[in-house]
């Protein structure tokens, strides 16, 4: 048996020059390395296999986030309903009578106490109800938000909408409204806003007293919607039932921190209510 037939060879003197050789020989067969078009195809094959799983993991993602918002819709019709079962109606879409209610004991407009902020403790957030000082709300001072500067309220935050976080910092200086209005403070945005009466917010005005004397007609009942001003809404009234009438609908949160879609401190559409 020679050399290049096995691995282990016995030297003797007719071969002892060219075993180590064939030992070398031998051993670099068995090292073959891959060629260039193996690994090309090898990495074709797996950038494909990546292209046809991926929409699919996607499509796995997004179905989870759209149950979770699904969830917190749900939980909003509970906490909802939890409340109507306490106070015998709705809570109120504005707690304020009137857009921009006036508050004479801090000689400011208020705005920012709606149907979200009433509904906290039954959203697991009492902490948060409590930094704010419900039920009441009775904040005057822009030191009072501290407790809940820069806190997000995941059971109001849909993971679908993907445009900002969670945090609204106003910069308008000038509309007095209590506590707002200070580029230190983010305050928390939310998904989910109230439906209204009307297609504007004249519109929802017109179910409650008319702000500042303002002369506007009020609505028809049939055009009133589940949330307004002042007082909430019984059961009795909602006249197609309320598993036929939408109150509370999914909205994008804005394009920015200072875009205030989405944050239900001011009574405006977009804000508090749609």
């Amino acid at each position: 048996m020679t050399c290049l037939d096995r691995i282990e060879c016995t030297p003797s003197a007719a071969d002892n020059s060219t075993c180590p050789f064939a030992v070398r020989s031998a051993l670099r067969a068995n090292l073959r390395a891959f060629t260039l078009i193996e690994v090309l195809v090898v990495i074709g094959i797996i950038a494909t296999l990546v292209a046809l799983l991926l929409p699919a993991v996607q499509s796995a993602r997004e179905s989870a986030r759209r149950t979770k918002c699904s969830n917190n819709l749900k939980q909003l019709g509970l906490a909802i309903t939890h409340y109507e079962s306490a106070a015998e109606r709705f809570p109120a879409g504005i707690a304020a009578s009137a857009w921009q209610s006036f508050r004479p004991e801090t000689n400011q407009f208020y705005e920012w106490t709606c149907f979200l902020h009433l509904i906290l403790p039954r959203l697991d957030e009492q902490n948060y109800h409590d930094a704010l000082r419900g039920p009441l709300f009775r904040i005057s001072a822009i030191t009072s938000f501290a407790a809940i500067d820069g806190i997000q309220v995941p059971a109001l935050l849909c993971p679908s909408d993907g445009q900002t976080g969670g945090l609204w910092r106003s910069r308008d200086m000038d509309r007095g409204t209590v506590g707002i209005g200070n580029e230190g403070v983010q305050l928390a945005k939310t998904n989910y806003l109230g439906m209204f009466s009307g297609t504007s917010v004249a519109d929802g005005i017109a179910v409650s007293p008319p702000p500042r004397n303002l002369p506007i007609p009020p609505l028809p009942p049939q055009r009133r919607a589940v949330f307004g001003y002042g007082a909430g809404t019984t059961p009795q009234a909602v006249k197609d039932g309320t598993s036929n009438t939408i109150a509370v609908c999914e909205y994008l949160k804005g394009t920015s921190d200072t875009d205030g879609r989405g944050a239900f401190w001011y009574n405006d559409a977009g804000m508090q209510m749609l």
